[in-house]
């Protein structure tokens, strides 16, 4: 409901993706977040200057995974939506440009990413509930990967 006092607005553009439990496809979308994580903010909140909050993250839910656009924004949705296709669109491009080099680059960031330790034991604990919330109890999973995948050794 519009309040005219309040000109703030925001859009959670989701693509849903698949089944949480399939590992390999969650270490394939673990990669495409960390990939556009960056752009996202890059992109949507510094040259696009589309709001206040500007990111991406991958989401998951009990049996569903999925990418997360989130804007908080002064513009409307319908704007704002119409500004995260054109993004999508533009960053299909920006995959297929990618060097090997870089790729691997990337792929070796969120590795080491994955395998970071616990800093302390709040974050220890984060872990271990959002795996208990997942419905799954993979206690060993780190960051939405169960074991090496093809795509990225993750």
């Amino acid at each position: 409901m519009p309040n005219k006092e309040n000109v703030n607005s925001g859009i959670s553009y989701y693509l849903h993706v698949g089944d949480l439990a399939d590992g390999a496809l969650r270490a394939k979308l673990s990669l495409v977040a960390h990939l556009i994580h960056e752009p996202t903010f890059d992109i949507l909140r510094t040259k696009e200057q589309l709001g206040y909050i500007a990111q991406s993250i991958m989401l998951t839910r009990t049996g569903i995974m999925g990418l997360r656009v989130h804007i908080q924004s002064e513009r409307t949705p319908t704007y704002l939506e119409q500004r995260v296709d054109a993004f999508l669109d533009g960053f299909k491009g920006y995959l297929e440009a990618m060097t090997e080099e870089d790729y691997e680059k990337q792929k070796r960031g969120l590795i080491t990413k994955k395998l970071e330790k616990a800093k302390s034991l709040s974050e220890e604990g984060n872990r271990i509930w959002g795996a208990i919330n997942s419905g799954y109890n993979d206690f060993t999973r780190r960051a939405f990967s169960s074991s090496p995948c093809s795509v990225c050794r993750c």
